[in-house]
Parts: C-alpha cells; sequence; structure tokens
C-alpha cells in the first residue's frame, strides 16, 4: 500500500508537474511528506513487534544494518 501510494503521488506529479505559485508547491510538499510519514509509521508498526522477536545477535545485525539513512526506508 506504502509503494501505491508513492507510485500515485509520483504520477501525479509528473502528469500535472509542479504548481507555480509558491503556496501551491508548499501543499503539493506538504502532502509528500504526509505520505512519507505515513509510510515511516507503517514500517514503524510491522519493524517493532519483528524486532522485539530477534535473538540478541540478530538484533545486532539489524541495527547495523539498518544504522544510515538508506536503512530507515
Amino acid at each position: 500500500s506504502n509503494a501505491k501510494a508513492h507510485q500515485a503521488m509520483h504520477e501525479q506529479m509528473t502528469k500535472g508537474g509542479m504548481p507555480s505559485a509558491w503556496p501551491d508547491r508548499l501543499a503539493v510538499q506538504q502532502k509528500v511528506l504526509a505520505t512519507r510519514l505515513d509510510a515511516m509509521k507503517a514500517l514503524e508498526a510491522a519493524a517493532k513487534p519483528l524486532y522485539a522477536a530477534l535473538s540478541d545477535e540478530q538484533k545486532k545485525v539489524a541495527d547495523q544494518l539498518f544504522a544510515g539513512p538508506m536503512g530507515m526506508m
């Protein structure tokens, strides 16, 4: 569902482009950020129980794999 939401947002932006008026561009940027925040919340909801079920060694590996900004995606 996250991928579909991002794809729909991308298609809307590429078809219509960015608005020329600054307040309208701000509104579009806010919508993009809200979509990303929703995706992060969904990821967190799935990740917490999974992480809790890992062994200590698995948690160390997960912590290393997801340490940087790309690990947040």
